[in-house]
């Protein structure tokens, strides 16, 4: 398959909500042949998943407009607008926003295919069919596991 150039405007790309965070897919793995994906997540104040590691992919956010606290080697750090935080794979993690107001970063994800993930997710969250079980069991079939706690 031949990578072709990608231009993706401000506001385009796929839109996706997802346990009350909205997720705009910029780049899926399918744009950039597998070996990336890239997109901006807005949470909300108190959002964020459970504690979790990815088997396949590494990840990297950075924070473009509010305040996120990252998760990773039994620490919390405060991550600040402008800053940047790098997951590798095989690492429990997590990422809340425990501010006021909301919290844009833009997230890339390598390789791409995780992002499938919150597309899927979507479609039966706008059916009302996601649980916490549902989200858990959905993110086993792209290699993360949530983690008890």
């Amino acid at each position: 398959m031949s990578v072709q150039p990608k231009i993706v405007t401000a506001n385009g790309g796929e839109h996706w909500t997802v346990l009350g965070e909205q997720v705009q897919a910029l780049l899926r793995s399918e744009h950039t042949g597998g070996r990336l994906a890239v997109g901006i997540v807005t949470t909300p104040p108190g959002g964020g998943p459970p504690v979790h590691v990815h088997e396949r992919e590494d990840e990297l956010f950075h924070v473009l407009e509010g305040e996120l606290e990252a998760f990773s080697s039994g620490t919390w750090t405060r991550v600040p607008a402008g800053g940047t935080v790098f997951l590798p794979r095989g690492i429990p993690h997590t990422f809340r926003n425990a501010s006021a107001r909301p919290c844009r970063f833009l997230v890339v994800l390598t390789p791409g295919g995780f992002e499938r993930y919150f597309a899927d997710l979507s479609a039966l969250d706008a059916k009302g069919l996601v649980t916490p079980a549902v989200a858990a069991q959905c993110a086993n079939e792209y290699g993360v596991e949530f983690l008890a706690g």
